[in-house]
């Protein structure tokens, strides 16, 4: 007599392979059938489980369907016997009716024993299987399934090591800066970083270091400050200007007419451009014109034109930034 039967249907060939794989691995007695009820062979296989003393049913889909009516009664008839035990390979696929089982689950992502998931739930679902196999053939009733349990001690273990990992790797870095001398480093750092010139940059350097090394050379330094003198800064001006068709001399056509008094422009600009200079003490570097409206008309056998806009002066102005000067030596 075969001490333990393991019975499912051929459509779960690969995954009962891996609940054999586990009883073999513990080196028990057991008999697997994969077998369609109906065929021939099928007598033999219900003959060899209800004489066996433990036969582990894998209930999946397949054992849903109408073929698989025999599959069912031969569950009952074993579970009448108490040699009976399920393995549920497909979620909700154990018959209702078969009350007093011992059901353990491999539905889902419990049958997973591979790569990472294997590094991390192990064979725990299997070995419950294992477990009750070994209780059933040896006349006592199965423990319950503790695999449920062993995955929250394992998860809680899991977020415990990662919790403490973050908390590590967040305290690293105050850890390394408690060892390090950092005062000295960062003072210097910050001595260097002081922009060339800049009363501002000594005023801040002063402020977070006023015991520093360079605190002294600091104090003097600012306290010698001398306003920047005033710098030729670039503006731009705008000015109106006018040329009069009154003193226009007469062209023999109006493109001609119109030419004269764009060139004229170009002269009047310039003009109202050094008036600004000479009022506001700038120097003109360049002019640009924007021309407005022109108007021409006829004079005896010729044509003069009139033409109003604006000139854009391009000019450098004494500006007073109101800054400081606060020489480094060296720099």
């Amino acid at each position: 007599m075969t001490a333990i039967v393991l019975l499912s249907l051929p459509a779960d060939h690969a995954r009962v392979t891996r609940i054999l794989d586990a009883l073999v691995g513990e080196r028990l007695d057991v008999h697997w059938h994969s077998i369609e009820p109906g065929l021939p062979d099928w007598g033999t296989a219900a003959a060899d489980a209800l004489a066996a003393r433990c036969v582990l049913f894998c209930w999946s889909d397949a054992t849903r369907t109408e073929a698989a009516a025999p599959f069912r009664q031969l569950a009952a008839q074993a579970l009448a016997k108490e040699i009976a035990v399920g393995v549920e390979l497909d979620r909700g696929a154990v018959p209702p009716d078969l009350t007093g089982m011992s059901v353990y689950s491999l539905a889902g992502w419990r049958a997973h024993r591979r790569g990472l998931w294997r590094a991390f739930a192990g064979r725990i679902f299997y070995n419950d299987i294992v477990s009750a196999a070994k209780f059933k053939a040896a006349g006592k009733d199965p423990p319950s399934a503790s695999a449920p349990a062993k995955m929250v001690a394992r998860q809680a273990w899991v977020i415990a090591v990662g919790l403490a990992a973050v908390v590590g790797i967040l305290a690293l870095p105050k850890a390394v800066n408690d060892m390090i001398p950092w005062p000295r480093w960062n003072e210097e750092r910050a001595w260097t970083a002081i922009p060339k010139d800049s009363c501002p940059g000594l005023a801040a350097f002063v402020r977070d270091w006023p015991d520093g090394r360079h605190a002294a050379d600091a104090k003097n330094i600012y306290a010698a400050r001398t306003k920047k003198a005033a710098a030729w800064t670039a503006v731009d001006r705008t000015v109106p200007f006018f040329v009069s068709a009154a003193t226009a001399k007469p062209s023999p056509s109006e493109a001609a007419a119109r030419a004269l008094a764009l060139k004229s422009a170009g002269a009047e600009a310039t003009k109202a451009c050094n008036g600004y200079v000479e009022a506001a003490g700038s120097r003109l570097k360049g002019v640009a014109i924007v021309p407005g409206d022109t108007s021409c008309t006829q004079l005896g056998s010729g044509t003069v034109c009139s033409i109003a806009g604006n000139a854009t002066c391009k000019l450098e102005e004494l500006v007073d930034k109101g800054e400081e000067s606060c020489p480094i030596p060296g720099r």
